[in-house]
């Protein structure tokens, strides 16, 4: 019982880093729109600050919650995550690139095994709405769609970051 209570934890622990992220990249898309290399980089760098530091245990417990602040920039490595069982997760870019929505939607395949999960970051410097969602068909594929516009074949740039293999 208490296995299910930490996968639960776990479970719990990965929804608030994903949330803190997607949040962080929202934030950096407001502030530089159609910049996707910043904002690739600023997601990145985002990312592993909640992942882990190169900091005292001092330091790290004073900051829980929060990494650095806007008057006091702190600076964050992360090598590895490990779950509360141990287990490493790790963040990975597996697929980066651009696809063009000739037909309002595009699958792209990842190479990487079966039962990993992903993060799935899109982006267009164009006036379109863009959705995306990875599914096996014995392989690992993003399927990417326009959905809600119709700008005429989009251009869409995408990252997949592989959370846990």
């Amino acid at each position: 019982m208490a296995e299910s209570t930490d996968d639960d934890d776990l479970r719990a622990r990965v929804a608030e880093l994903e949330q803190r992220v997607e949040n962080q990249q929202a934030t950096i898309s407001q502030l530089l729109p159609g910049r996707r290399g910043v904002l690739k980089a600023g997601a990145t760098l985002g990312g592993g600050a909640l992942l882990g530091s190169a900091v005292s245990d001092r330091v790290a417990a004073d900051a829980e919650g929060q990494v650095g602040t806007l008057s006091k920039p702190l600076d964050v490595i992360a090598f590895s995550l490990q779950d509360r069982g141990g287990s490493n997760m790790a963040l990975e870019n597996v697929a980066s690139g651009s696809v063009t929505l000739s037909s309002g939607s595009a699958t792209v395949t990842v190479e990487s095994a079966t039962g990993t999960t992903y993060y799935l970051a899109l982006g267009t410097d164009q006036n379109a709405k863009v959705s995306g969602r990875v599914f096996d068909d014995g392989n690992v594929k993003v399927e990417i769609v326009e959905s809600g516009t119709s700008v005429g074949d989009p251009t869409v740039y995408y990252d997949v970051i592989q959370v846990r293999a």
